[in-house]
C-alpha cells in the first residue's frame, strides 16, 4: 500500500503533468489562417476562368475580369502577393475546405446548404438566375414554360438549384463548366439555358444576334467571397474590405469596367 506521502507526491506529480500539458496544447496551438497568410506574404484565392466578365483569360492567358480585379485589390490592402487558382463550379467548395485555396472569389452564392460546410462575407454583388435562350424563340417567357423542355445548368449553381425548385418537369441537362453550356444551347442542343443574369448579360452581348434573356431574375442572389469555416479572424477583415470597397466606390469602378448593365444596389453595411 502506499503511504499518505506517497499518495501526495503522485497527486502532485499528476497536477503538474496537466498542468505542463495545459500549457504545452497553448504553446502549441496553430496560428489563424489570416496570421499564416501574413507570415507567409501570399493569399491563394480561387476564381472561376470560365466565367467571363467575373474571369476568364487575355490574349497572352493571363487572368483578367472582375472577381480578378477583386481579388487584386484584395491581395494590395492585406500587404501580401496574390496568387489566383483556377476552380470549377463543382469544386470551389472542396478547394477552400481542403486547404487548397485561402479564399474562393469565383461568383460564389451565399446558400442555406453551403453556410453548413463554409463561411461567407458580405456580399460585395446582388444578381440572380434568369433563362436565356435563342433569340428566335418566342414561347418561352420565364422558367414556368419549360415544363417537358431541356434546360442546359451547371449542377449546384443556385439558378440551377431553384429552377428544379420552379420547374420540376423541366428536362435538366448537366456541363461541367460555362463555356459548354453556353455551346449547347448555340447549337440547339437544349431549348433553354439557366444561369446568373451577370453571366446571362454577357452571353447576350458576345451574341445578340442569336440569344436572348426572358423574364426577370426567378431568385434574388447574394454573391460572396467564401472563406474556411471557423476562421473569424479572415472573414472579419475581409468583410471589413467588402464594405470599405463599397464605401468608397471601388467595387461600382470595378463593375463599370467590366459590366454593360446598371449595377444593382447594394448598401455598403458596417454591419457584418
Amino acid at each position: 500500500m502506499f503511504s499518505r506521502k506517497s499518495k501526495l507526491a503522485v497527486v502532485f506529480l499528476l497536477a503538474l503533468a496537466m498542468t505542463l500539458g495545459v500549457i504545452a496544447g497553448v504553446g502549441a496551438q496553430r496560428n489563424t489562417l489570416f496570421e499564416e497568410i501574413r507570415t507567409r506574404g501570399k493569399i491563394r484565392v480561387g476564381y472561376m476562368p470560365t466565367c467571363p466578365p467575373f474571369g476568364m483569360y487575355d490574349e497572352q492567358n493571363q487572368p483578367i475580369g472582375f472577381d480578378v480585379d477583386l481579388s487584386n485589390l484584395l491581395a494590395e490592402y492585406l500587404g501580401v502577393e496574390l496568387e489566383l487558382i483556377a476552380v470549377e463550379a463543382g469544386n470551389r467548395l472542396p478547394y477552400l475546405k481542403a486547404n487548397k485555396a485561402d479564399l474562393i472569389i469565383g461568383t460564389l452564392s451565399r446558400t442555406a446548404e453551403r453556410t453548413k460546410s463554409i463561411d461567407y462575407s458580405v456580399p460585395y454583388v446582388i444578381a440572380g438566375p434568369v433563362v436565356v435562350v435563342r433569340k428566335e424563340d418566342e414561347e418561352i417567357k420565364s422558367i414556368h414554360d419549360l415544363a417537358g423542355k431541356k434546360i442546359g445548368t451547371i449542377p449546384g449553381i443556385v439558378g440551377d438549384v431553384w429552377a428544379r425548385k420552379l420547374q420540376p418537369k423541366a428536362k435538366f441537362v448537366e456541363y461541367r463548366i460555362e463555356p459548354d453550356q453556353l455551346l449547347a444551347l448555340r447549337q440547339k442542343k437544349v431549348r433553354a439555358l439557366v444561369q446568373d443574369v451577370t453571366l446571362a448579360a454577357t452571353y447576350v452581348d458576345q451574341y445578340p444576334d442569336e440569344l436572348k434573356i426572358v423574364g426577370e431574375p426567378f431568385y434574388r442572389d447574394y454573391i460572396a467571397i467564401g472563406i474556411k469555416k471557423g476562421e473569424d479572424d479572415l472573414k472579419n477583415w475581409v468583410d471589413w474590405f467588402i464594405f470599405e470597397m463599397h464605401n468608397i466606390g471601388k467595387i461600382h469602378e470595378i463593375w463599370e469596367k467590366w459590366f454593360t448593365y446598371a449595377e444593382p444596389d447594394i448598401e455598403a453595411s458596417p454591419f457584418f
